[in-house]
């Protein structure tokens, strides 16, 4: 039996669990801690994103309340370390920002050891977008 967050609505369920169209404003505007509306914008992006997250998680395996403190710590650390300044409109999705972030966030947990810096768990993304090459070269 599948537990969901929603008194046990599957189709709920999986539709809360995709990931939301991000807005790049609310994501710049979180990112900029001097900006007047970070902190709602930093608390709509938790919101946004939390049960998306959790679900990723819980399909790995992990327990309902392994999966809950693996969140709380990664959203905990986004937070503490200003992950998010890393991510720019120009270098991708904010969810494969997001995800790349929590794959080496998880990873860096199964180890046992706490990221200590962003830059250990935002992934690599080089300072200008890659082109893609034009079809059938």
């Amino acid at each position: 039996m599948t537990l969901t967050s929603n008194g046990g609505n599957e189709s709920a369920s999986r539709s809360s669990a995709q990931f939301a169209t991000t807005h790049w404003s609310t994501v710049l505007a979180a990112g900029n801690g001097a900006s007047p509306g970070s902190k709602e914008a930093l608390e709509k992006l938790c919101r946004a994103y939390w049960f998306p997250l959790y679900a990723f998680v819980r399909r790995k395996g992990y327990s309902p309340e392994d999966t809950e403190d693996l969140i709380q710590g990664f959203l905990l650390y986004l937070l503490e370390r200003h992950v998010i300044d890393k991510a720019r409109p120009e270098l991708g999705r904010f969810r494969s920002f997001l995800l790349g972030c929590l794959k080496n966030y998880l990873a860096q947990q199964a180890i046992g050891r706490t990221p200590k810096s962003a830059a250990e768990i935002a992934p690599f993304f080089p300072s200008t977008p890659r082109k893609r090459a034009p079809a059938g070269n």
